[in-house]
């Protein structure tokens, strides 16, 4: 699959992997969340300024073949929020449908309530008025429910337990087996520095086609040098493997740690922050940019 556009390079996304991005400019990270999520969002696009995205053939594909799940991590407490409700609502009434427990607890109710809405009645004289259940009045007492979240022990529920919940929700929510895809931008922004490794694992663990857009080194790296897209200002990406070959090839780095160490070279170079780097690197990096 690919992702071609109007404003950087084309993008190479294997299915079922992490992949990560960073830019160097903040109007082309702009320009692509909104015109990823225009295209998922099957919304119209300008014929110079667009995303498109391409199977192995260069056959373009439609919004319609993807079941879309995006997540903008910015939220201060994803418990009260209203579409963490709604999310969950949805959850319910999917599991009111599909699971067969459920099913059958929540038809015993409907005729429970079926038998007192017809029970209830008001009279004047000759003059009666009945009341009748309908599927809408049903559906807005659901709706209405209150929820309450818990977690082990602590007052405290961190974000990212509440966004793992919802994430492995809406992929069971995919009814016609559609390909599913999820961009999560910024994780980093609500969680502590000792729960990165923790999030990426349990992202990984989905084996979803996964698209994370961070600045932060954890989640960048986490993916591999073909999945890690580190886009400068003109909207070119960096070229990490080469990089390593190079690396490689003058005895800079060695071949058992080439790969991981090139991504954060590379994520170094990109960021032109060569002062943690050791001299004979930072010499290479700097001769080769000149």
């Amino acid at each position: 699959m690919k992702i071609v556009s109007s404003f950087i390079d084309d993008i190479n996304i294997e299915k079922g992997k992490y992949h990560a991005f960073t830019f160097e400019s903040s109007y082309l990270l702009k320009l692509f969340k909104i015109h990823l999520f225009t295209f998922f969002n099957n919304k119209a696009q300008s014929e110079t300024q667009f995303i498109n995205v391409l199977d192995s053939n260069n056959n373009p594909l439609k919004p319609k073949d993807f079941h879309f799940i995006s997540f903008d991590c910015h939220h201060l407490d994803l418990t009260i929020e209203k579409n963490t409700k709604a999310e969950i609502h949805k959850l319910l009434f999917h599991q009111l449908e599909n699971n067969p427990n459920m099913v059958e607890s929540f038809l015993q109710f409907q005729n429970q309530l079926t038998t007192f809405t017809s029970g209830l009645e008001l009279i004047d004289e000759d003059l009666l008025i009945e009341f009748q259940l309908n599927e809408k009045a049903l559906l807005n007492l659901i709706k209405s429910l209150d929820i309450i979240i818990e977690y082990k022990d602590d007052d405290y529920i961190p974000n990212y337990r509440i966004r793992d919940f919802l994430l492995k929700s809406m992929l069971k929510m995919n009814p016609t087996n559609k390909e599913p895809i999820m961009v999560i931008s910024h994780p980093e922004m609500d969680i502590g520095r000792n729960e990165f490794d923790y999030v990426i694992e349990q992202l990984k663990k989905l084996n979803v086609t996964t698209i994370v857009i961070s600045s932060q080194e954890n989640f960048l790296t986490a993916a591999n040098d073909e999945h890690l897209f580190l886009i400068n200002k003109y909207g070119n990406k960096y070229d990490i493997i080469n990089l390593r070959k190079e690396l490689e090839i003058f005895n800079l780095i060695k071949k058992e740690s080439a790969k991981e160490l090139a991504r954060s070279i590379a994520l170094f170079d990109f960021n032109k922050n060569y002062q943690l780097l050791n001299e004979e690197i930072k010499n290479f990096l700097m001769s080769d940019r000149l």
